[in-house]
């Protein structure tokens, strides 16, 4: 196992690959238990439940072993949990909630943890953005060099998205002010909001997680929680469901220009990729 971390709920960075605190190979973190029900020639209800998993540390000196001791309990006992962050790519909230000194030599110590990964998954954050179209009645047009008794319009390319990953992503969108009744269309599915986003400020509409959640931010740093504006059609794969997850592959994008938007999608898989 190489360049994995544990990030504490205060940000508090702890190495688990170096010389004076190491995981080794780190295998319990490859593997995946999902949860599921078997039934007759079936499966059903699969689901991405949290799970315990053993570590094996190999940490040097007692004073960075104590350091880790406390960020580990404050983290556990305030039910604050920390970040397991691998390659500075995959992430996935977790605990270390257990902890069993093995052996000690001089100041060298073995120990086995226990970690909760609390999301059952690792995600991978991917972010597109998309700027203001500016100037687009003047530019719907050809200018050509001499009179003619027609217009000859301009075919402008799709704005396209490209989701590579195993399964459909979570998404996470970022509107700018100002916008009005913002609206955008992603493949198949329409993502609408009836308030106007002001200038400066920003709609967060953020699907990723368990509880979904759409806040307003202002341009003084005013948050409020805009829940109620988000259109959520009769659910997911209604066409006009805020929180749609993006299917995988190639998906056009439109909207009316007048604004600018991030889109955050999380690529999720069980088990940390053996190809890294």
């Amino acid at each position: 196992m190489h360049k994995l971390k544990y990030v504490s709920s205060r940000g508090n960075i702890f190495e688990l690959d170096v010389p004076e605190a190491s995981i080794g190979t780190g295998t319990s973190l490859r593997g995946y238990k999902p949860g599921y029900t078997l039934g007759t020639r079936s499966v059903s209800g699969i689901s991405s439940n949290a799970q315990e998993v053993p570590l094996d540390l190999f940490v040097e000196g007692f004073e960075l072993a104590e350091k880790m001791s406390q960020e580990f309990e404050f983290d556990f006992n305030k039910q604050q949990p920390g970040e397991l962050v691998f390659n500075n790519e995959w992430r996935q909230r977790a605990y270390i909630a257990k902890s069993d000194v093995q052996s000690v030599f001089h100041d060298q110590a073995s120990v086995a943890l226990t970690a909760i990964l609390l999301d059952g998954a690792w995600h991978k954050s991917h972010v597109k953005s998309f700027d203001i179209v500016r100037d687009e009645a003047q530019s719907d047009w050809l200018n050509l060099p001499t009179n003619t008794p027609y217009n000859l319009g301009i075919t402008r390319p799709p704005k396209q998205l490209e989701i590579q990953a195993l399964s459909e992503c979570p998404v996470k969108l970022v509107i700018y002010g100002a916008a009005l009744q913002p609206r955008i269309v992603i493949g198949d599915n329409t993502y609408s909001f009836t308030l106007t986003v002001p200038a400066g400020g920003r709609l967060v509409v953020d699907g990723t997680k368990a509880r979904k959640a759409i806040t307003l931010v202002t341009e003084t740093g005013d948050v409020s929680d805009r829940f109620d504006v988000g259109n959520r059609g009769s659910g997911k794969g209604s066409g006009n469901y805020c929180f749609e997850p993006l299917k995988t592959g190639y998906q056009n994008i439109s909207w009316d220009g007048t604004f600018g938007f991030d889109i955050e999608w999380w690529e999720t898989r069980g088990g940390l990729p053996w190809n890294s």
